[in-house]
Parts: structure tokens; sequence; C-alpha cells
């Protein structure tokens, strides 16, 4: 099963059914950029973003770091680049192997994409705060 929602880390209890935890992240111009490209009812007031959604961004982005586990992602990148590396991780859990050990399992599925997506998940910059690794990505 799949939960999606900016605030979703902030339960615990629903945290807790989770077995892969991943973030999307996204620069503050590129997340104000796809702010003002949406339409809203009733629309955004002047400085609503500034005020109330990028502060609110940054403090969930912040307790999902926070999280045991969780795995960041860059927003900007390619929405397929990354939809890839999760899949990839589904299997290898399937698998039986541990999303950030090793070079993948032999003759699995597992393996054959990640020889195609070689690069994506393994970003050799270590844990950081709570487990959480950044998976970078090839943004197009």
């Amino acid at each position: 099963m799949f939960l999606e929602g900016i605030t979703l880390f902030c339960h615990e209890p629903t945290t807790a059914l989770t077995s892969l935890r991943y973030f999307l992240t996204l620069e503050h111009a590129e997340c104000e950029r796809r702010r003002k490209a949406r339409s809203y009812d009733p629309p955004d007031v002047p400085g609503y973003f500034e005020k109330v959604v990028w502060p609110s961004y940054e403090h969930h982005r912040d307790s999902a770091k926070a999280v045991s586990g969780m795995r960041m992602f860059r927003g900007e990148a390619a929405l397929l680049e990354s939809a890839k590396a999760v899949a990839v991780e589904i299997i290898k859990k399937e698998d039986g192997v541990s999303p950030d050990g090793g070079s993948g399992v032999s003759g699995s599925a597992a393996g054959e994409v990640e020889q195609e997506q070689e690069g994506i998940l393994n970003s050799g910059g270590g844990e950081g705060a709570g487990g959480q690794q950044e998976l970078p990505t090839n943004a197009s």
C-alpha cells in the first residue's frame, strides 16, 4: 500500500505501520513556482506562501528527516527515475535485501533493474539524522 501526504510522518501510529519511507524534497524557488502554477479556491492571499506554505513544508521536511529509515528524494528530479529507484527498493525488500545494502540479488528482477538504474540508489553520502539518506537522481 502506498500512503502519500506531507504530514504523514507526523503521525507515529501510521509511521509505525510503514516498512519503506520516502520524502520528496523541493527547493524554495521550485516549491513557490509549483504553488503559483496551481489554482486554489479561495486563492492564496498575498504573502501566504512565505508566511504559511513554506514554513509548514520546512517543519514537515525536518520532522520527516528525523524518522528512522527515511529516504529523501529530490522532488525536482524526473518522476520516472524516482519511481524506478523506489521500485528497485520494493523488489529488494521482497527479495529480503536491505534497501541500502548490497549490490542487488543476483539473477533477480531487482538486480536487473538496479543495473539499469546504476547510481540512483546509493549516494555514498552516508546516513544523516534518524537514518535518513538522500537518494540522488539524474535530473532531466
